[in-house]
């Protein structure tokens, strides 16, 4: 009879350890999907960007004000 006990004790056991594997799994999953939405998301603004152009004067911005501030080094 102990034995019994003993072995459906362990039975439980296992089985709550499997259904908090399986909690934890449905948990990352939606983790995961939050952060595919949050990459789409992300992918769209910077297609969106590249599309406006506004990327491309950025950049022009950008890269002129560090051969100015380049230049300036150099003169001093």
């Amino acid at each position: 009879m102990k034995k019994k006990f003993y072995y459906d004790q362990y039975f439980d056991d296992c089985v709550t350890r499997i259904d908090e594997v399986e909690r934890r799994i449905e948990l990352a999953k939606e983790d995961i999907l939050e952060l595919y939405e949050e990459i789409e998301d992300l992918m769209r603004e910077k297609q969106d960007l590249i599309d406006s152009g506004e990327a491309e004067e950025f950049c022009h911005y950008f890269l002129q004000r560090n051969r100015e501030r380049d230049a300036y080094r150099i003169d001093e």
